[in-house]
């Protein structure tokens, strides 16, 4: 219950951020409804990020007792090159086939500087690399059974590699995989304006580049956040059904999230900072009942 020690912290913070992109798009239209598109993206974002931390320590009655300096810089160009080419087009009357192919390139450079009081820190300075690619396949099928029957199924397979590496650890990631994602829906509509929907679909998110990079900004002299080159994508499976009878809607869902994303904090034994980043969880679950009840007070207030 007595004030032990007070740290004044300045922080001088200084964000160079530059962005570049570009786009050609291609699109052709055949005859009976089907058209073609293609897209060729490029995007360029760099950050250049300093960072300085100016400390001074007082006892418990306001008396200076030491300052030190802290600074950590980080300077990350990245590059992406996206190419995607979708095709539509029906199959006789009651049918609609969509089908197309995606390849996402990503490479970037994340130099990292840390120093206290003018000397580099090596365990939280270095120069990464990440290397990652995205190819997918995907295709969807929309028939229409009945004049009140419609159904929807799809297929997408996705195939990442994934390298980060620095000068001295060259494969702290090195991940292959590949994943299928399917989707489907079905609706049917029923007498006495109701209607009965069911849905199903299996997603990925992936981790965003801040998220992956291993930055370091400080809170104070004891508490740091940084990314996590480890993180895996989170994998949902999701399913879904709905009731609706003339304006009263009811449904429910239910949603299950392997290696979902989380904020965690930790305490290095050995220096007694805090570290505060994003990793995976075992898996999250979302139950969610929803009824939507519309009320009209006035025909100008509903």
């Amino acid at each position: 219950q007595a004030v032990d020690t007070i740290i004044r912290a300045k922080t001088h913070e200084i964000n160079h951020m530059d962005n570049l992109t570009g786009n050609l798009h291609l699109e052709h239209s055949f005859k009976g409804e089907r058209t073609l598109i293609a897209d060729a993206n490029y995007i360029y974002f760099m950050n250049n990020n300093p960072n300085r931390y100016d400390y001074a320590y007082y006892n418990g009655e306001g008396k200076p007792l030491f300052e030190s300096l802290a600074a950590s810089g980080k300077h990350t160009p990245i590059h992406f090159w996206v190419f995607s080419a979708d095709y539509s087009g029906k199959i006789g009357d009651k049918m609609e086939l969509d089908a197309g192919a995606k390849s996402s390139i990503t490479r970037f450079v994340n130099d990292i500087r840390v120093s206290y009081d003018g000397k580099v820190q090596p365990d939280m300075s270095a120069d990464y690399n990440l290397r990652e690619n995205t190819h997918a396949v995907y295709g969807s099928l929309s028939w229409k059974l009945t004049d009140k029957t419609t159904m929807k199924g799809g297929l997408r397979y996705e195939y990442t590699t994934s390298e980060l590496g620095s000068a001295t650890t060259p494969h702290i990631v090195d991940r292959k995989y590949g994943e299928l994602f399917p989707t489907f829906y079905f609706s049917q509509q029923l007498p006495a304006h109701q209607s009965l929907d069911f849905a199903y679909s299996r997603r990925i998110n992936r981790p965003s580049i801040n998220a992956l990079a291993p930055f370091t900004i400080f809170w104070d002299p004891s508490t740091l956040i940084t990314g996590n080159p480890a993180l895996q994508p989170s994998i949902s499976d999701a399913t879904e059904i709905s009731y609706l009878v003339k304006n009263l809607m009811f449904k429910a869902s239910y949603t299950h999230v392997a290696h979902a994303f989380s904020s965690f904090q930790q305490v290095d034994a050995t220096t007694g900072k805090e570290v505060i980043t994003v990793g995976n969880t075992r898996y999250m679950r979302y139950l969610t009942l929803t009824a939507s009840v519309p009320v009209t007070i006035t025909p100008w207030w509903s």
